[in-house]
């Protein structure tokens, strides 16, 4: 089976070892972010978006565990990972709905967003079936997430905010490559290809929120500034 090399380790078989590697990979990258737009974030806004990647940092590391237990746990520890995937996708979401001014907008599009996670909560613990994952990720990112950004950035011009928009292009990208049954020195299959090329998609989104909080900061700092100095 491609990329399923066993490795004995404490008299446990380990499998896909690739995996492995490129799940915790994944999860390291998503903790930085999250400590990054934890320490400047200076709104409840900001810390959903940081949730983003926090859950998506728990999401890899029980997968690195899931993928590399499977003989012993099953799809138990899978169903976690992507529970914890769909919360991760809910606060990007949350976030950027958040962001909307028009308040009569805002509140269906929270209430959507909500039901939506709902909705993937059951599908998932009925089916059991990674495509839910895929079609909860891609509905939010390409039809919440995208527009709502694209949105911004013509009415604002916030120019940071195309990372986030090529981000969420490139992260197709991986989402295609996911099943191909190709390998890389007999270790690293498609899946874990797709992992890496993730964490570049995952930066350009993090790093496209994080020059418009710090923007945020600098604008809130001022007007402190002018207050206090009128």
């Amino acid at each position: 089976m491609l990329g399923k090399h066993p490795v004995n380790i404490f008299n446990l078989t380990l499998l896909e070892p690739g995996t492995l590697i490129s799940d915790i990979a994944l999860a390291m990258a998503c903790f930085i972010f999250f400590r990054s737009i934890r320490r400047i974030a200076c709104s409840k806004n900001h810390q959903h978006l940081s949730y983003f990647f926090l859950f998506m940092a728990f999401s890899s590391l029980f997968g690195a565990i899931a993928h590399s237990l499977f003989l012993y746990t099953g799809k138990s520890l899978h169903y976690i990972t992507w529970i914890l995937a769909g919360i991760s996708a809910f606060f990007i979401e949350f976030s950027v709905v958040s962001n909307i001014n028009n308040e009569k907008g805002k509140n269906l599009l929270l209430m959507i967003v909500k039901l939506k996670l709902l909705i993937f909560f059951i599908l998932c613990s009925v089916y059991l079936n990674f495509v839910f994952v895929k079609l909860n990720t891609a509905i939010g990112f390409l039809g919440i997430v995208f527009p709502i950004i694209l949105f911004q950035i013509l009415k604002s011009e916030i120019r940071s905010y195309w990372m986030i928009l090529a981000g969420i292009v490139l992260a197709i990208i991986p989402a295609l490559i996911h099943k191909e049954n190709y390998e890389i020195a007999q270790m690293f299959n498609m899946n874990d290809i797709s992992h890496f090329f993730l964490i570049v998609c995952l930066y350009l989104i993090y790093r496209g929120f994080r020059i418009e909080i710090l923007k945020f900061q600098y604008i809130k700092t001022e007007q402190f500034s002018v207050k206090m100095n009128n």
